[in-house]
């Protein structure tokens, strides 16, 4: 009876040890960590990293808390001025990063259960973003009060065209955010300096400028006015009147026209005057032109005969002269 008390007290002692040292032995799966896959991005660009996991354990331990901790290998792009989006590191497990130099990072994911740590690297590639191309026709001329077409174009080969920011200047103290070309109207003479920017996503910044010369356009002709007919003794002298012409703006020059003995004479001025040494009846043309090159035209008759020299005309009048109204 003693042997077998003794037998039984083994065997369960035996059996209180093999659980134990099975417990023992069974130890946690290893830490290990999936930072996620190499990113290629552009200078300025928002760099969202949402692919890190845990590899192992899968599952986790859910009686256990892992922390995240990034480094975003960016000292040398801390340095620069201005910038307020890198803080240098996070702790979320989903996070994101602005690159402001081109080159090559090496990003580090640390993960810690509190007892172990497990970490794992990706490598960001930055490229630089060019901005968009702006293309005008340089400076050019408009009329006042009537649209003029504004041909600016913006070529960008990063980005679609809805992606661009326009932002246009006038010169006039008016603005528009919408793309070129573009019609705009101008109420004051002048030069009018324009600016044109685009900005694509990634704020990459173009700018134009150009100058728009505001002119008044008359298209208004002028109304010539020669005057009364002529009547004339054969060499007598013609004098001509067409200061009654007149233009909105001004009338610059007076040219009369007419045949003398087979040829063209020309006379200058709004009152010339001319000797006549033939006889006959002439068709005398006179054409005003205003500084914008608008033109209008008149006719007036001379004649000339022997029979007027005896006449009770002062030299050069015209007949009509005398005709009281």
């Amino acid at each position: 009876m003693g042997n077998s008390m003794s037998a039984l007290r083994v065997s369960i002692a035996f059996f209180l040890l093999s659980s134990v040292t099975a417990l023992t032995v069974a130890e946690p799966s290893d830490l290990e960590v999936f930072a996620g896959e190499d990113k290629f991005i552009k200078v300025g660009e928002l760099l969202e990293f949402i692919d890190a996991r845990i590899v192992s354990p899968d599952p986790v331990d859910p009686d256990l808390t892992y922390s995240f901790a990034w480094d975003f290998d960016s000292r040398t792009d801390m340095d620069l001025d201005g910038i307020t989006t890198n803080d240098g590191d996070s702790h979320e497990r989903m996070t994101s990063w602005h690159y402001h130099l081109k080159g090559s990072y090496t990003v580090t994911l640390t993960i810690s259960d509190g007892v172990r740590k497990a970490m794992d690297n990706l490598v960001v590639t930055v490229v630089n973003n060019y901005p968009p191309e702006i293309s005008t026709e340089g400076n050019m001329t408009a009329p006042l009060g009537v649209p003029v077409l504004l041909n600016v174009f913006a070529l960008d080969l990063d980005h679609d065209q809805s992606d661009l920011k326009w932002d246009w200047q006038f010169g006039d103290g008016t603005m528009s955010n919408y793309p070129g070309p573009l019609n705009h109207t101008y109420d004051e003479v002048g030069d009018h300096l324009v600016t044109v920017m685009v900005r694509d996503p990634y704020q990459a910044l173009a700018r134009a400028t150009f100058t728009v010369t505001v002119m008044f356009v008359d298209d208004t002709s002028p109304i010539a006015r020669a005057g009364r007919d002529v009547m004339v003794g054969l060499n007598e002298t013609a004098f001509f009147d067409g200061s009654a012409s007149s233009d909105n703006v001004e009338v610059v020059s007076w040219t009369w026209t007419f045949e003398y003995r087979n040829g063209l004479v020309s006379l200058a001025g709004p009152t010339p005057s001319f000797e006549f040494e033939e006889a006959g009846t002439y068709v005398v043309g006179l054409r005003v032109h205003d500084a914008r090159g608008n033109a209008g035209i008149d006719t007036i008759t001379v004649t000339v005969g022997t029979d007027v020299a005896g006449d009770d005309y002062a030299d050069g009048f015209a007949a009509s002269d005398l005709v009281v109204d």
